[in-house]
């Protein structure tokens, strides 16, 4: 044989040799639940969007209107089966800063015994309204201005 067959052999053998190991068939790292956190104004009121990567639908919050902290159940649905370990997880993403919704942390958690959480900490009460977002990829907290009279969500 001569020295090129020998090292095409030996690449070939190689290669398939490695598409055998388990580091390439390892499954996959899972993404993170929270993707970011946004505000805007829309009509007279401030919003704050939080973005999931996955659906999750709005099923309830506490307390109800006002407060310095919101407790947001939220429920997963359309999961692959990489986002099931996800989902049972704890992070956090980045508030973005803003006087109007001074919020001071913004956290996913996917242990709690009531089910998922979102949490939304501020830096002083105020009042707000809550809602899912059209994308089933958001939650929204609504700030009314000052001079409106209506919840915004």
């Amino acid at each position: 044989m001569t020295l090129n067959r020998y090292c095409v052999v030996l690449v070939g053998i190689t290669v398939g040799l490695l598409a055998l190991s388990p580091v390439t068939t390892a499954q996959r790292v899972t993404g993170r639940i929270l993707t970011g956190a946004q505000v805007f104004e829309e009509e007279g009121c401030m919003i704050l969007r939080v973005q999931f990567s996955i659906p999750m639908r709005y099923t309830s919050h506490f307390p109800e209107e006002a407060g310095d902290q919101i407790r947001i159940r939220v429920t997963p649905f359309a999961l692959s089966n990489d986002d099931q370990a996800a989902v049972s997880s704890r992070e956090a993403v980045r508030p973005p800063y803003d006087v109007e919704i001074p919020a001071t942390d913004i956290s996913y958690d996917g242990t709690s015994l009531e089910g998922p959480v979102l949490l939304v900490e501020f830096r002083r009460p105020l009042t707000y309204s809550v809602g899912q977002g059209s994308d089933f990829r958001s939650i929204l907290i609504g700030v009314p201005g000052p001079e409106r009279l209506s919840p915004c969500i």
